[in-house]
């Protein structure tokens, strides 16, 4: 099944049935009425249609009554995910496609079987079957057709050899026929054919062909096996023919938290930095944020206020933990003193077992003393509920509407400007034939020119042949006195001279057309280019999730987030982490990568996309650091000479200050 036919079947079996626990509405005349789906009835043997037991709401969603209802009455507010968003949920929970088979990692932890359905073992190997059978057609007529002749010997070591030495021979040493010549330049055209882009370059697809021996029955055959990559990365072999692949650097692993805690780390920091401006939380760096949350002792100001952030954004929203809130005599506006509170009524909502143990710590004001584990599991989970409030879903759809608005005026740009380039293009054809033919003409007038000037110098010489005198070199003179041969060096000069004067006219139209219309590619080009930058920016900033670059052989995913300067490694296992963060360390990491295979090839292109805006990012981050390093050096030094406020001797995260904060 394709990705595209896999994605209709969930969603369209997603809006036919409904879950537990999701919040729907109840069509009752020309109104609907919220409600709860509590419980799913199957469908019933006879045929009868699905039910649901359902909660009925009030203006608190709190479930007041219930009741059982079919599903024709009930309907969705909007679809619990987009398309775009289940495809890249699929991509990133498989690692097979044909049949689609899901991470072990994944199947273990929702229990889902790991053997393959005896229905669908038997599909697949009847279309295996049909697809050697074709296989060996075609191997069959390569045999023939390209002259390779079976060979019946002994099985000893030395006649495979001899075998295989003389097939050489006759295929590629022997003298070519016709038939073989003209099958060697078919298949060189078609593999030409065969390429693709790879940043802006045109490069052909590897074809490997190898030649092998079978032994069956005794017998010895000659077979041609052609391999079209990209292939799965593990089944590619090395070949003698391919490129010196570099080592693959060691990522650097000198986090400040725990293995383990990375993956929570980067995608709380990448909410925060992507939601900055609607949390009202001014941006700050992975690395503040990263010895932040492994500060031990008293609360850093950091902390407190990427808390208070998300508990404000869930307090607006006016959901369950507004509800929860309401009873408890808070005051409104979270502050230093009560953001403890408020985290600790959200713990009790939630009712994590892992972390209700920490709600007398954090109720006693001693949140700095907790684990760097538990601190990123609290921020984990109040991150993944604020992904499902109202406001960060509408901010969601607002980005993804304004992508689509721009993606089509990109669009419609690009034609615009394809269309106006072809219409300078037919200008100057047009003007360059009309100079052509303008010149042509010139030259036809002058040779005509010559000639009547010609003829009328021969009938003025007959007129007066009857005048004629002789100098005292003997010569003929007109009675103007010119000599005749000189009138006819004359006339032949013109000639030239036209005929000289075209050809110049005609090379200085050529070039100065060809100069236009390169000038006219070169200028669409730049324009093109820069339209491009300007759509990314404008894509940059409706930013929508980060997606990884792509996985290497070993199903290792790699990512690039903006704002940071490093590039991370992450585990197929998703526990072990590591990151590049020199220049040599990417350009060594894209020379490792083997693009005759799928995953390889995909993020090797992604790289290389990607380079520019990586390489900048890098660079920034080093000068950044060393900045800091010589800063921090001048204070040491400063220090010995005078005291220094106490301020400005500690670490970048302990001065963080939140200047979006609302008053």
């Amino acid at each position: 099944m394709r990705l595209k036919d896999l994605i209709y079947t969930v969603s369209t079996r997603v809006l036919e049935h409904f879950l537990e626990g999701e919040e729907v509405y109840y069509r009752k005349e020309d109104s609907v009425v919220p409600c709860k789906i509590l419980k799913v009835f199957e469908k019933t043997k006879d045929g009868g249609d699905m039910s649901y037991e359902v909660g009925w709401l009030d203006k608190h969603k709190k479930v007041t009554d219930t009741s059982t209802e079919n599903a024709d009455k009930l309907v969705r507010k909007k679809l619990p995910f987009s398309r775009q968003m289940l495809k890249t949920f699929i991509r990133e929970s498989t690692m097979q496609s044909s049949p689609w088979v899901v991470h072990e990692t994944l199947a273990q932890k929702y229990g889902l079987p790991t053997e393959m359905p005896d229905e669908l073992r038997d599909k697949i190997n009847a279309q295996k079957r049909k697809c050697n059978k074709i296989a060996d057609g075609r191997k069959r007529s390569l045999m023939e057709n390209g002259n390779i002749n079976r060979k019946k010997r002994s099985k000893t070591g030395n006649e495979h050899a001899d075998v295989l030495g003389e097939a050489q021979k006759e295929t590629y040493a022997g003298k070519p026929t016709a038939q073989n010549t003209n099958i060697g330049r078919k298949k060189r055209i078609k593999a030409d054919k065969e390429y693709t882009e790879v940043s802006g370059t045109a490069q052909r697809e590897p074809i490997s062909e190898k030649m092998k021996i079978d032994s069956v029955n005794g017998e010895t055959k000659l077979q041609l096996e052609v391999v079209k990559y990209p292939i799965d990365d593990l089944l590619v072999q090395p070949c003698p023919g391919d490129p010196e692949f570099k080592d693959r650097p060691a990522p650097s692993t000198d986090f400040a938290v725990s293995m383990n805690c990375v993956g929570n780390l980067l995608m709380v920091w990448d909410f925060c930095s992507s939601f900055s401006r609607m949390l009202r939380l001014w941006p700050f760096s992975l690395e503040d944020f990263e010895n932040a949350v492994a500060h031990k002792g008293s609360n850093v100001n950091l902390i407190i206020e990427a808390h208070a952030a998300i508990l404000r954004l869930l307090l607006k929203d006016e959901g369950d933990y507004y509800n929860a809130t309401r009873g408890k005599r808070r005051k409104p506006q979270i502050t230093f003193m009560n953001w403890t509170e408020y985290l600790c009524d959200f713990l009790e909502m939630e009712d994590v077992p892992e972390l209700s143990g920490h709600i007398s710590t954090i109720k006693r004001g001693h949140y700095g003393l907790l684990d760097t584990h538990a601190k990123l599991d609290i921020f984990q989970v109040l991150v993944s509920y604020a992904l499902t409030t109202d406001l960060v879903r509408e901010q969601l759809e607002e980005y993804i509407e304004q992508r689509q608005i721009l993606s089509a005026t990109n669009r419609e740009a690009a034609v615009e400007e394809a269309r106006k380039r072809r219409k300078q293009q037919q200008v100057l054809k047009e003007a360059a034939s009309d100079a052509k033919g303008r010149t042509k003409g010139e030259g036809l007038d002058n040779d005509v020119e010559g000639n009547v000037g010609g003829s009328e110098i021969g009938t003025q010489a007959e007129d007066v042949s009857s005048k004629r005198k002789l100098t005292s070199n003997g010569h003929r003179v007109l009675p103007n006195g010119v000599a005749k041969h000189t009138s006819r060096r004359n006339e032949m000069k013109q000639t030239m001279d036209g005929k000289v004067n075209a050809v110049k006219q005609k090379k200085s139209t050529e070039i100065n057309g060809g100069s236009e219309e390169k000038q006219l590619i070169k200028k669409g080009l730049e324009e093109k280019k820069q339209r491009l930058e300007n759509f990314e920016k404008e894509i940059e900033k409706h930013f929508i999730r980060t997606n990884p670059l792509g996985k290497d052989r070993n199903y290792s995913r790699y990512w690039f987030f903006r704002r940071e300067g490093r590039v991370f490694v992450e585990n197929s296992d998703f526990e072990r982490w590591g990151y590049y963060s020199t220049k040599e360390e990417i350009d060594q990491l894209i020379r490792s990568l083997n693009p005759k295979g799928e995953r390889e090839r995909a993020l090797q292109r992604q790289l290389q996309k990607h380079y520019g805006r990586i390489c900048v990012a890098l660079q920034k981050r080093s000068k950044e650091i060393a900045q800091r390093f010589i800063l921090e050096g001048e204070l040491r030094r400063s220090a010995r000479v005078k005291s220094q406020p106490k301020e400005s001797l500690g670490p970048a995260y302990l001065k963080y200050v939140n200047k979006w904060k609302e008053s």
